[in-house]
C-alpha cells in the first residue's frame, strides 16, 4: 500500500522540477521566444481594428495587411520624430559642457567633503605603494655598480681604458594605410543595426500570420487542453484576451495623455527636445514602476546642465511629480476600472522575474504574462498557487482572516476588519458570514485539541468585545460623517445581557451549551434590539435546571436556543425536550448556526418536538421580529 506523504512529496518533487525547466527553456529560448511574445502581444493590440476593418466588407488578408502597414508607418513616423530630436540634441550637448563644468565647481566646498578626502588620501596611499614596489633594493644595486674584485686585473685594466659604445640607432617606423573597401565601411556601420531589424522582421511577419489565422491557432490551443477541458479553456482563453487587451488599450491611451502633458509642460518651461521627452516618458510608461522616473531623468539632467540656476531644474521635477500624482490617482483609476486582476506586488516581482529572464523586453511583457499567469490559475485548479500568489484577490477569506487574528491574539485587527466590512454591509450580513464562520473555525480546532487553551479564550473574549463595542463605534463614525444608513437604529448597548427583572416579555437568547453559543446569542439579541424587539442573551454556560428557573423568573414570549455544531446539536435537543415538558405552549426557536448539512440538522431538532428552526442570524432575526 502506497504512502500518501511520499506521493505527495514525490508530486511535490516533480512539480518543481518542472518548474525549473520551464524557466531553464524561457532563459535559453529567449531568442526565438521573445519575439514570439512581443508579436502576441502587438496581436492583443491589432486584433480588436482588424475585427473593426472587417466589417467595412474587406477580406481578412487585406485588413491584416492595412492594419499592420498602418501601424507600422505610425511607429516608424514616431520614429524619424524622436531620432531627429535625438541628433539635434546631440549637437546642442557640447553648448553646455561648460555650464557643467561651472555647476559641478559650485557644488565643491572649500576643502573638499569627506569623499573627497578619503580619495584622495586613497590615491596618495597607492602611489606610495607602488613607489615602494618598484624602487631598487640599495645593497643589490651597490653590489652591482661597484667592480669585481675577483675579476682578473688585466679586465679591469682593459674596461677602465675601454672607450663608450655608441647608441644604435632608432629603427625607423613607416605608417603603411590600406585601402578602405566602401562595402566594407558600409558594413562595419550596420553590423548593430542588424540584429535589433532582424527581430523587428520577425515580430512583423509573426504578427501578420497570427492575425489571419489566429482562430485556427485559438482552436489548436482548446485542443492541447483536452476535450474534456474544452468549457474551461475557452473561458480562460476569453478572459486572458480580454484582460491583455484592456490592458494595453488602457495603457496606451495613459501612456499617450502623460506623454502628451510632459511634452507641453517641458515647452512651457523652456526644455529643449520637449517632444523627444514626451515620446520617451509615453513609451517607458509601459515599463512598470521603474519607467517614467528613468523617462524624467533625462530632462531634468539637461535642465541642470543647461540651465544657470535651480529655477528651472525645480520647475522640471515639480512638473513630473504633479504628472505621476494625477497619472496615478485620477487617470489610471478612471480608465482601469476594475484593473488587470493582478496585485501591486505580483508586478512587482513579475517585473524583476521578466527582466532578469528577457532583458528589457522581458520588462515590457512582465505585466501581460502575469495577467496570463492569474488567468491560468484561476481557471485551472491545479495552477490555483498562480492566482493565489499573483492575484489581486484577498489572500484569505474575511472569516479566515478573522480567526487568524483572533489566533494571533490581534483584537485591533479583527476591529478594524469588521468596521471596513460594515461600510457595504450589514451588522447581519457581517455577523452570518464573518464572525458566525469564524466561531465555527474555532470550535472545529477546539474540539479536535488544535489550539491551546490560551488561545481559544481569546478568541471568544476577543470577538465577544468586538461585538459590544463595533455598534457604539460605527454609530460615532456615522454621526461624524452624516451617514446615518450604516448607523443602528437602537441604542446597540440593549443588546447587552439585562438584569432579568427588566426583561419580562423578552425574547430570551439561551446558548445550548458552551461560550460559543454564549457569543452568537449575544449577536442575535443586538440584531433583535438595533430592529426594536426586546432581547436578553443569558451567559455564563448555565445548566439546564438553571435555564429553566430562569425561565419562570423571567417569564420570555419566545425561548431562542442557540447552537453552534458540531456538539451543540445534541445538547440543543436535550434542551428542547426539557424546556417543551415542563413549558409545552411556549414557543422555541431554535438556531443551528452555519450547519454543514441543514436539512439533517433541521430533521434531527424537528424530532424533539421544535418546528422552527433556523441557520442564520437573518432568518432568526425575520421570525422572531414576525
Amino acid at each position: 500500500m502506497k504512502n500518501p506523504s511520499r506521493s505527495t512529496d514525490a508530486s511535490r518533487l516533480v512539480g518543481l522540477i518542472t518548474v525549473v525547466v520551464i524557466v531553464a527553456v524561457l532563459y535559453l529560448a529567449r531568442e526565438v521566444l521573445v519575439p514570439i511574445a512581443l508579436a502576441i502581444l502587438l496581436c492583443f493590440v491589432l486584433a480588436p481594428l482588424v475585427t473593426l476593418v472587417q466589417r467595412l466588407h474587406i477580406g481578412r488578408v487585406l485588413a491584416v495587411l492595412l492594419v499592420t502597414a498602418c501601424a507600422c508607418c505610425v511607429v516608424a513616423a514616431v520614429g524619424w520624430i524622436v531620432g531627429g530630436e535625438v541628433i539635434d540634441l546631440a549637437d546642442k550637448l557640447p553648448e553646455y559642457r561648460q555650464n557643467i563644468r561651472s555647476k559641478v565647481q559650485g557644488l565643491n566646498v572649500p576643502g573638499g567633503n569627506v569623499f573627497t578626502r578619503a580619495t584622495k588620501n586613497i590615491e596618495e596611499i597607492g602611489k606610495e605603494v607602488i613607489a615602494a614596489s618598484t624602487q631598487p633594493d640599495p645593497a643589490a644595486s651597490q653590489a652591482a655598480t661597484a667592480p669585481s674584485t675577483t675579476a682578473p686585473a688585466p679586465a679591469r685594466a682593459a674596461k677602465a681604458t675601454s672607450q663608450p659604445q655608441p647608441e644604435p640607432e632608432p629603427m625607423p617606423v613607416r605608417i603603411v594605410q590600406h585601402n578602405i573597401n566602401p562595402f566594407q565601411s558600409l558594413g562595419s556601420a550596420i553590423s548593430p543595426l542588424l540584429p535589433p531589424l532582424a527581430t523587428t522582421g520577425i515580430v512583423i511577419v509573426f504578427v501578420i500570420f497570427m492575425l489571419i489565422s489566429r482562430e485556427s491557432l485559438r482552436d489548436r490551443i482548446i485542443r492541447l487542453a483536452g476535450e474534456g477541458q474544452m468549457i474551461v479553456a475557452t473561458q480562460a482563453l476569453d478572459d486572458a484576451a480580454r484582460r491583455v487587451s484592456r490592458y494595453l488599450v488602457v495603457m496606451l491611451i495613459v501612456a499617450t495623455i502623460h506623454g502628451t502633458l510632459v511634452a507641453v509642460g517641458l515647452l512651457l518651461i523652456g526644455v529643449p527636445q520637449a517632444i523627444l521627452w514626451g515620446a520617451i516618458s509615453l513609451i517607458l510608461r509601459f515599463v512598470p514602476y521603474i519607467g517614467p522616473w528613468i523617462a524624467a531623468a533625462f530632462p531634468i539632467l539637461l535642465m541642470t546642465a543647461m540651465s544657470d540656476t535651480w529655477y528651472e531644474p525645480s520647475l522640471t521635477i515639480g512638473l513630473f511629480v504633479v504628472l505621476e500624482l494625477i497619472t496615478n490617482n485620477v487617470l489610471e483609476p478612471v480608465f482601469y476600472g476594475s484593473g488587470t486582476g493582478v496585485s501591486s506586488v505580483g508586478i512587482l516581482v513579475s517585473a524583476v522575474f521578466w527582466a532578469w529572464l528577457w532583458g528589457g523586453p522581458g520588462l515590457v511583457l512582465a505585466t501581460p504574462m502575469t495577467v496570463c499567469l492569474v488567468v491560468i490559475g484561476q481557471h485551472f485548479p491545479r495552477m490555483r498557487f498562480l492566482a493565489v500568489l499573483l492575484s489581486d484577490e484577498p489572500g484569505l477569506q474575511p472569516e479566515m482572516r478573522v480567526y487568524q487574528r483572533l489566533l494571533a491574539m490581534d483584537q485591533d485587527s479583527v476591529f478594524q476588519i469588521a468596521k471596513d466590512y460594515v461600510k457595504d454591509h450589514s451588522f447581519a450580513q457581517l455577523y452570518d458570514s464573518v464572525f458566525v464562520p469564524a466561531l465555527s473555525l474555532a470550535e472545529q480546532d477546539r474540539h479536535r485539541g488544535a489550539v491551546d487553551t490560551q488561545r481559544s479564550e481569546f478568541v471568544f473574549r476577543g470577538l465577544r468585545d468586538v461585538i459590544e463595542d463595533l455598534p457604539t463605534q460605527v454609530a460615532k463614525s456615522a454621526e461624524k460623517t452624516n451617514d446615518q444608513s450604516i448607523a443602528p437604529s437602537t441604542d446597540p448597548a440593549r443588546g447587552k445581557s439585562s438584569p432579568l427583572a427588566e426583561s419580562h416579555g423578552t425574547v430570551l437568547c439561551v446558548p445550548a451549551n458552551d461560550e460559543a453559543d454564549e457569543v452568537v446569542g449575544e449577536m442575535l439579541a443586538q440584531l433583535l434590539v438595533q430592529q426594536g424587539v426586546t432581547a436578553v442573551a443569558m451567559s455564563g454556560s448555565p445548566l439546564v435546571s438553571e435555564i429553566l428557573d430562569t425561565i419562570e423568573k423571567a417569564a420570555p414570549r419566545v425561548i431562542c436556543v442557540s447552537a453552534m455544531p458540531p456538539i451543540a446539536v445534541i445538547h440543543a435537543r436535550h434542551l428542547c425536550k426539557r424546556i417543551c415538558a415542563r413549558y409545552p405552549d411556549l414557543p422555541i426557536i431554535v438556531g443551528v448556526w452555519n450547519a454543514s448539512d441543514p436539512a439533517r440538522v433541521q430533521e434531527r431538532i424537528r424530532s424533539c418536538g421544535t418546528e422552527q428552526v433556523v441557520t442564520t442570524l437573518q432568518q432568526a432575526t425575520d421570525r422572531l421580529r414576525g
